[in-house]
């Protein structure tokens, strides 16, 4: 006895893939930073300059600073999805 399996088809949406754990936090913070009219645009800040930004927005809000994503996960999520979220 044969047993078949049959694979469903995935639908892919072209939307932006849902991003959680640290990479998470860093969409959380981009859109608080976004909203803040003191915040220059995220788009002329140094890739430092807006980790830093990030850290501080986080911290405020109530994260922990064992919470907080690690200069690699920013790095990757920049790579991955800077151009998505206007960051250089």
């Amino acid at each position: 006895m044969v047993n078949t399996m049959t694979i469903k088809p995935t639908n892919i949406s072209s939307t932006a893939p849902a991003i959680s754990g640290q990479m998470g936090h860093i969409v959380y913070a981009l859109e608080g930073l976004r909203q803040n009219d003191k915040t220059p645009p995220l788009s002329q800040l140094k890739p430092g300059q807006l980790q830093k930004r990030i850290d501080k927005y986080l911290l405020a809000q109530g994260f922990d600073n064992r919470e907080l994503p690690s200069r690699s996960t920013f790095d990757r999520f920049r790579r991955q999805f800077g151009l998505a979220f206007g960051i250089r």
